[in-house]
């Protein structure tokens, strides 16, 4: 699925920028779309953007992969930019997405109340507060 969802992401964000198309936010959602807020940390956001916004639904699910698959996706990314999708010995697409997006939202109140303790979070708390 990295390959995949890493595709998709690369070929939406291409389309909003050479469509001249000019959305306020661009919506995440979790991390199969979260490689965006990294492409766009990168390499700027589609004109008239005014920000990325990843909203999380499910931590369990982080994609999580290792430095050789994601650079096998072709990405362009700098190391800088790689750094915050590193977490300990692996990848984590989540992880980059919550460090790259500008603002983040939850599936509800109460979900957002469970992702700041280490259970609900599945080991992603201290980046969700």
């Amino acid at each position: 699925d990295l390959a995949r969802f890493v595709l998709f992401s690369e070929v939406a964000l291409h389309f909003l920028k050479h469509k001249e198309l000019s959305p306020d936010l661009i919506h995440l959602h979790d991390w199969p779309t979260a490689i965006i807020a990294g492409l766009c940390a990168e390499d700027g956001l589609p004109k008239g953007t005014q920000g990325v916004v990843l909203t999380l639904h499910n931590m369990q699910h982080q994609g999580k992969c290792t430095l050789k698959e994601l650079l096998y996706c072709n990405l362009r990314l700098s190391a800088s930019t790689l750094c915050q999708f590193q977490d300990a010995e692996e990848m984590n697409l989540l992880k980059g997405g919550i460090e790259c997006a500008h603002r983040i939202t939850t599936v509800s109140p109460q979900y957002e109340k469970e992702i700041q303790s280490e259970p609900g979070a599945f080991g992603l708390h201290a980046n969700c507060h």
